[in-house]
């Protein structure tokens, strides 16, 4: 999902906006526009614009739709809020009043949206308890001052003050009780911060504005009605360590739970996806799917796992209309198993490009003849992981909030064991007769009318058709699959449904959810006779169970209409459709007759016109056609006793001069390796056989992310480690990534991310030094944990939406880089290409703007440099990895283009955020030098000496910490003729770098001026 932010981050530190953008983050591409520079903010290419309350007042262009509003502070100028949000589609409030206030003047859409703790700021840090009262903020005149004044009279060991960041969550730390006198009596902002770092709150009684929908009082934290109140209830707690302490504990465990700025941005995201999902304008890229988008339905909390089995023989573009529609349509957690019972129409093909690039696990499974329908759902059920088991017909689409709908049909009671919707094509009681849509674009506005009309309306059934059918793990392990005598298919489902009862589950159709069946696809396109068939197994079933009771059997032609946008002749040219449909066990609607076995249960017969504005159907081509999916995908999860099982995974291209230097350092470290090649032309993929690798081919597309999504997906370990083909692990971190390796928890609940830092070898000119990058290099096999961008991929947001922490290890991989200048200069071209075309896809995005700038500056092109990078940081939060490397690099451009005063501005900017910064400290050091001020130049490298580096994401040359810095302390000595402390100087760069030259000779050269050795 792309999200256009709008908020000035100019005027507080601590503007909400701020908080907001790097939860956001986690959840979305976000691009951030200062409201000021409305002209820049592009009108399209976003599926939701949020402007944001930030003490300014801007109107924002019309044409940004859809368009949301956070307002931060209704009760502050009340009028002003309620004029902007009602140009907006979407208000939400931070006060529960201010909500219902914006509501009762008309704005309908206005929900209360509290406020939260930012994590990465408000935390508990580890100091004593010095302080008895804090009060962080603005003293203003009133109740709050009153307060204050008896407050620090009766406890001397006080704060009241003005404080952000670190040092607000200093204060907090240390101090046993917070004091909060709320000015609109709404939660306000405080009552988060406090909490979260672990100090017992003590507020006024926010009852009256939600306080109590969001913690306990008592068990959270503490409120006072009046001054004595306030004043016995400090004194009390003061007294009662072990009572406060666990108040505090608590309310710090309850707000991280529930109350951080990723909750909100995760109901922010779930709202609009609600009211604004139907108009099809909430949306997210499909990486596969070109410019095309698909609906986004975000979750409150990663959901259980479903596992959607499709059999398919032929029909290749109703298998392509099915999976587009589950791509578009499928929020919760899911992974897709196809099995193919012999297709020769070219579906293999499109099956292998699905497995490649989709954002989701994917399972082919090939069979070489057709088994059948039974027979391929009894493979995909052996080979699927999740809680939810989906059955469905490759002529089915699915709809918006399917499986939502059907998951939460199927919790709602510990009794249903399978739950059903309503289609154009089943038997009753999930039969919609006489639909109105001709297309499926009208199809997908009439699923929406529908499920407004009907919402929350369900039912129970003696059966349910199997063409879209969600079955709980716990009747698959109790009653195991479909019975395969029943051959090509037909009656299958009956059979399943009534073993489901048998075993004491209960069958439920969401009648508020219709899904589209095209029907009989693979029958009608295979020339079977369906209606002997559907005889034929009628005659099985009654075998089996006794007579058919009440139930007419017949099939006649259903006429077909044309479908919609993006089908092929084969769809379009459509003359018959098989219908089904009995009522009380009689035919039912002008020969439109199939199978019922539910005598008594009414069908309601809707003819509303369709809803317009519903997305079209999407293009998707898939050019990665590289393996045969002739057998399964993935042999399956590697497993041996408790210990994490871990995969290598690479990607390559012509490496067989660095390939076997690669693999010979980790070889018998891993538990499998997994290379994909991208074309190589030389003996690349017989090396890496040679070394035990799986093997896989990938068709390059210019996306190192699906290249290394493809990796991932045929990993069978519960790690996945990464490594490129010039990469290396020296013996002795190599021993220490086997340690790693070992301490690895194989149960989920342990597991982490680890950083592994890349050391890279200096370039032919001996530019880059010693540069060390922190890479993630280390993570868990997960759902929904893939690579992103196409240059410069990263796993980092994938983790981060998943919930898995990143830890920090001991481990160095070698990096040899590439030696070849024009090799270089080729690759940077290449790059430049991607990521030119990626910002095209992602106007203003700051990590593709940072490539393009990281490149600039490489090829020396200063003022392209600047620009991209100040088009960078300015859609950048503190917390995002590149940050403090974008004050470096912009410093740097300032430098070189000889604007010295603004380098050092750039710097001292960036440790503001970052005051420990080394990379900072050294450019504001060079360029301080360069101004004529030496003693500015010494303090800022003097500082760095004490400095280690932190485990935070950076790149930097890691002699910034020692002899680079050593170096230009030991010019500035000599030049005051302090030469022995000079001679100090290089004496440690020559123990730190052996056999250095320039050292060498500056030791000889002081030691003689010195009258030493």
């Amino acid at each position: 999902m792309r999200v256009a932010l709008i908020f000035d981050d100019r005027l507080r530190p601590d503007t909400t906006g701020i908080h907001a953008r790097a939860a956001l983050r986690s959840l979305a591409d976000v691009v951030h526009f200062l409201p000021d520079r409305r002209g820049e903010i592009p009108a399209s290419g976003f599926d939701l614009y949020l402007s944001m309350d930030d003490d300014s007042d801007h109107r924002l262009p019309s044409p940004l739709r859809p368009l949301a509003y956070w307002a931060i502070d209704t009760h502050l100028d009340f009028d002003a809020r309620l004029e902007r949000a009602r140009r907006c589609d979407l208000v939400f409030a931070a006060q529960r009043d201010g909500a219902d206030r914006l509501r009762d003047r008309g704005v309908a859409t206005s929900t209360w949206l509290p406020l939260a703790c930012d994590p990465d700021v408000h935390r508990k840090l580890d100091v004593p308890k010095t302080l008895d009262v804090a009060f962080v903020g603005n003293l203003f005149p009133g109740a709050r001052a009153e307060l204050l004044g008896r407050l620090a009279g009766r406890f001397p060991g006080h704060f009241i003050g003005r404080a952000f960041g670190d040092e607000m969550a200093r204060i907090y730390s240390s101090s046993r009780v917070v004091f909060n006198r709320s000015l609109g009596d709404d939660v306000n902002m405080r009552v988060f911060e406090a909490l979260a770092c672990g100090s017992l709150l003590v507020t006024n009684d926010l009852a009256g504005n939600g306080l109590g929908e969001l913690f306990v009082v008592g068990e959270h934290l503490v409120t006072y009605r009046d001054a004595d109140d306030l004043l016995a209830k400090v004194a009390h707690h003061l007294q009662h360590d072990g009572e406060r302490e666990r108040i505090a504990a608590a309310g710090r465990a309850e707000a991280l739970a529930g109350h951080t700025y990723r909750h909100r941005m995760e109901a922010l995201l779930a709202r609009a996806g609600e009211v604004l999902g139907d108009l099809g304008r909430v949306t997210i890229p499909v990486p596969f799917a070109g410019g095309s988008h698909v609906s986004f339905r975000p979750s409150g909390r990663p959901p259980g796992l479903t596992s959607v089995i499709v059999p398919c023989f032929d029909q290749l573009e109703f298998t392509r209309e099915c999976v587009r529609a589950l791509v578009r349509k499928t929020g919760r957690p899911w992974e897709l198993i196809v099995v193919d019972n012999g297709s020769t129409d070219g579906t293999d093909r499109y099956l292998a490009g699905v497995a490649d690039a989709a954002p989701m696990a994917v399972r082919v499974i090939g069979n070489a003849s057709n088994r059948g329908f039974p027979a391929a759902v009894n493979q995909g059920l052996a080979a699927a992981r999740g809680e939810y088991l989906v059955l469905l017909n490759n002529d089915a689409v699915v709809t918006d909030g399917w499986l939502d709908q059907l998951v939460a049909l199927a919790d709602s009671d510990p009794a249903i064991g399978m739950a059903g919707p309503m289609s154009n094509y089943a038997s009753p009681p999930q039969l919609v007769e006489d639909v109105p849509y001709k297309d499926l674009d009208a199809m997908h506005g009439f699923a929406a009318r529908w499920r407004e009309e009907h919402r929350g309306q369900w039912l129970t059934a003696g059966k349910l058709s199997g063409f879209c059918l969600l079955m709980k793990r716990a009747v698959y392990e109790a009653i195991g699959g479909l019975d395969e005598r029943f051959g090509l298919g037909f009656f299958d489902d009956d059979d399943l449904g009534r073993r489901a009862r048998d075993a004491g589950f209960t069958l439920a159709v969401a009648r508020d959810l219709f899904v589209h069946h095209f029907g009989s696809r693979t029958f009608t396109g295979q020339g079977i006779d369906a209606a002997a068939l559907l005889e034929a197994n009628a005659k099985v079933y009654a075998a089996k169970w006794g007579e058919l009771q009440g139930t007419a059997v017949t099939l006649a032609p259903w006429p077909g209409h044309s479908h919609g946008r993006g089908f092929e002749t084969q769809i379009d040219t459509d003359e018959h459709r098989w219908g089904e449909g009995v009522r009380d066990g009689k035919t039912a609607g002008g020969g439109r007759v199939g199978r019922g076995c539910v005598p008594g249960v009414g069908v309601e017969q809707v003819r509303a016109g369709g809803v317009p504005g519903s997305p079209n159907p999407i293009s998707m081509p898939y050019p990665c056609e590289s393996v045969s999916i002739r057998g399964s995908k993935s042999p399956g999860p590697i497993r041996g006793g408790t210990k994490a099982q871990v995969s290598l995974t690479m990607i390559v291209r012509d490496e067989e001069d660095n390939l076997p230097q690669c693999l010979g350092s980790v070889a018998g470290l891993f538990d499998e390796v997994v290379v994909v090649d991208t074309g190589s032309r030389d003996r690349t993929t017989e090396i890496a056989r040679g070394f035990g690798a799986r093997v896989f081919d990938f068709v390059w597309v210019d996306d190192f992310a699906a290249a290394r999504n493809a990796a991932l997906a045929r990993a069978r370990g519960d790690y996945a480690f990464w490594l490129d083909a010039d990469d290396v692990v020296e013996p002795q971190e190599r021993a220490k990534l086997e340690r790693l390796l070992a301490s690895l928890p194989a149960d989920e609940a342990g597991q982490a991310a680890y950083v592994v830092r890349c050391a890279c070898d200096p370039e032919p000119d001996g530019r880059g030094g010693n540069t060390v990058v922190d890479h993630i290099r280390l993570f868990p096999v997960r759902e929904g944990v893939r690579w992103t961008y196409a240059v410069h991929e990263q796993i980092l947001p994938a983790l981060r939406r998943a919930g898995v922490p990143v830890r920090w290890s001991d481990v160095t991989v070698r990096h040899t880089g590439y030696s070849d200048p024009a090799l270089r200069g080729r690759k940077l071209e290449r790059d430049a290409r991607i990521l030119e075309a990626d910002l095209a896809e992602r106007p203003g995005d700051p990590f593709v703007l940072f490539n393009l700038g990281s490149i600039a500056v490489e090829r020396q092109d200063w003022p392209r440099a600047l620009e991209l990078l100040q088009r960078s940081l300015s859609g950048s939060a503190p917390s995002d990895s590149i940050t403090r490397k974008l004050f470096a690099l912009i410093a740097r451009c300032r430098q070189m283009l000889g604007d010295l005063p603004r380098a050092i501005a750039a710097c001292d900017e960036g440790l503001s955020f970052f005051p420990d910064d080394a990379e900072l400290l050294f450019r504001k050091a060079v360029a301080h030098r360069g101004s004529g001020d030496p003693a500015g130049a010494e303090a800022s490298w003097r500082r760095i000496l004490g400095l280690r580096r932190p485990e935070e994401f950076a790149s930097v040359d890691q002699g910034i910490y020692g002899h680079l810095t050593r170096r230009n302390l030991a010019a500035l000595a000599e030049e005051r003729g302090e030469l022995a402390v000079a001679l100090e100087h290089w004496r440690a760069v020559q123990h730190e770098c052996h056999g250095d030259e320039e050292a060498l000779h500056a030791v000889r050269r002081l030691g003689n001026s010195a009258g030493g050795p």
